[in-house]
């Protein structure tokens, strides 16, 4: 099978195409301008005439959205419109529990869910938790033993291996079996950010202390972003600091014949990014 994966140059389009080929399927990478992958095409999502040629005798299309993108449905359309016409099968990258009202960028994925099911297409729905892969760059790069949060630290998380998510796609991309599925891709256990940051300084036998600290993140990463971004993570936030953000893990076991990535597990394997080596 050949297999278009948009966003290709992203850490989960990356996870996806090395599934996709570790099942012996050809990826075709869509990105937004050159990344040096093996085959890839420079094509953004509301362009259809360079989608089209990036699509051109794909099976399936994994489509992912650029984060907390401020018009998801619109931007996507004319992809989904294309692939409707096409034939090709759909797998989207949403999100875990999109509708929620309080949060408009996973509302945002809801919309899109719906087009899909009152759509012609054959299509699949992945729902991922928060990514363990996201404390890569926090904790390796906290030389001073503190990890930042912009919420609740002892709110409940079920953080979830971006491998698992990577391979729980590939399955879905290349199985046909998996038709008209909505799948909830949960990690395996029920963490609190307090909890994992205790099981990374046993880990890495390095102090870690994390604090709920919303100034740092936006006089840091959310100084970066454009208000709206900024404006619509803020209400994450604030969403995780009351709730958290946790699933279930039986579907993703179900779906990789195995259990889940634990936490610990995962730090193992990136011992020494954690490490700050």
């Amino acid at each position: 099978m050949k297999i278009a994966i948009t966003g290709a140059g992203g850490k989960t389009g990356r996870a996806v195409a090395l599934a996709v080929r570790d099942l012996g399927h050809e990826v075709v990478p869509v990105v937004r301008r050159p990344h040096g992958l093996q085959d890839e095409r420079i094509a953004t999502l509301d362009d259809p005439a360079a989608m089209s040629d990036a699509l051109a005798d794909a099976d399936a299309a994994y489509l992912i959205a650029p984060n907390v993108h401020p018009g998801e449905l619109g931007l996507l359309r004319p992809t989904i419109d294309l692939c409707e016409q096409s034939g090709i099968r759909v797998v989207y990258h949403s999100v875990l529990h999109p509708f929620v009202p309080s949060m408009p960028h996973h509302l945002a994925k809801a919309e899109v869910e719906d087009v899909l099911r009152r759509s012609t297409l054959t299509w699949t729905i992945l729902q991922p938790a928060s990514y363990m892969d996201n404390l890569l760059g926090p904790v390796g790069a906290s030389r001073e033993g503190v990890w930042h949060q912009p919420y609740d630290v002892g709110t409940p998380f079920t953080p979830v291996a971006l491998e698992d998510v990577g391979a729980a796609a590939a399955i879905t991309l290349t199985d046909p079996v998996h038709a008209f599925a909505t799948y909830e891709l949960a990690g395996p256990e029920r963490l609190s950010s307090q909890q994992m940051a205790q099981e990374l300084q046993r880990e890495l036998d390095r102090p870690i202390e994390v604090r709920a600290d919303r100034d740092a993140w936006e006089q840091g990463v959310g100084e970066h972003l454009d208000p709206e971004a900024r404006r619509r993570l803020g209400l994450m936030f604030d969403y995780y600091d009351v709730h958290g953000f946790a699933g279930n893990p039986h579907v993703l076991s179900w779906l990789l014949g195995r259990q889940p990535v634990t936490f610990t597990e995962w730090i193992r394997r990136h011992r020494e990014t954690l490490a700050g080596s």
